[in-house]
């Protein structure tokens, strides 16, 4: 249940899914039914404490966050990556400090370890990215791992006013999959953040960045 409501939610992040909303609400059943089931496994819910967010409901992945540290708060000690999932979601809620907090939490625990050095600046960009730290945001998220981070980079650059580097990364993530979905990102970035003129200022990037496409003649 836990990796079903994992991959069901970051399908629908980054586009993939043929029915938003319908594997959205599918994310969220199956994430659910992972904490009643899992309630005290560590290995289960930082599947769904990631997914809670990446389905829009960050509120959610705050609130199991900190009931399973109060229940146990040592229930996270062998799955510190957790931290910085939670982190995320406490970004994408309004509450950024909260989030890289955790995030730097997390860092520590990895501290000389590339898969830790990887995802810290993948989740600190998502939080830089809540609060309109374009620039910030950018920066660590140069030689993004996945095509959503990469959609994190390109928004950021245009808001930026770095068009030409924002159609560079784009252009590099159409190769990869010539069928990605940009108006689904035009619309995912709306609530990407609890901030909602950071969500206007994504939103309205990500369609000059649609209108330049089809401008070069190219599918958007």
């Amino acid at each position: 249940h836990g990796w079903l409501s994992h991959i069901l939610a970051f399908r629908v992040a980054a586009g993939w899914s043929r029915d938003v909303e319908a594997e959205r609400a599918e994310a969220l059943r199956e994430a659910d039914e992972t904490v009643r089931l899992g309630f005290d496994n560590c290995d289960a819910l930082w599947l769904v404490i990631a997914a809670y967010w990446a389905a829009g409901s960050p509120e959610r992945s705050i609130q199991l966050y900190e009931r399973s540290i109060q229940r146990r708060p040592d229930i996270f000690v062998t799955m510190p990556f957790t931290m910085g999932v939670a982190g995320v979601g406490y970004a994408q809620a309004g509450r950024v400090e909260e989030g890289l907090a955790l995030i730097r939490r997390f860092e520590i625990e990895h501290p000389n370890d590339e898969w830790g050095a990887v995802w810290t600046r993948v989740f600190v960009g998502y939080a830089e990215l809540c609060r309109g730290n374009y620039a910030r945001a950018a920066d660590v998220l140069v030689n993004p791992p996945s095509e959503h981070d990469g959609m994190c980079r390109v928004v950021a650059l245009m808001c930026l006013q770095r068009d030409g580097e924002a159609l560079a990364q784009y252009s590099s993530l159409r190769k990869a999959n010539p069928a990605i979905a940009l108006g689904h990102y035009v619309d995912y970035f709306k609530t990407f953040s609890a901030d909602r003129a950071v969500g206007t200022e994504l939103t309205n990037g990500l369609s000059r960045l649609r209108d330049k496409v089809k401008t070069a003649g190219a599918a958007p």
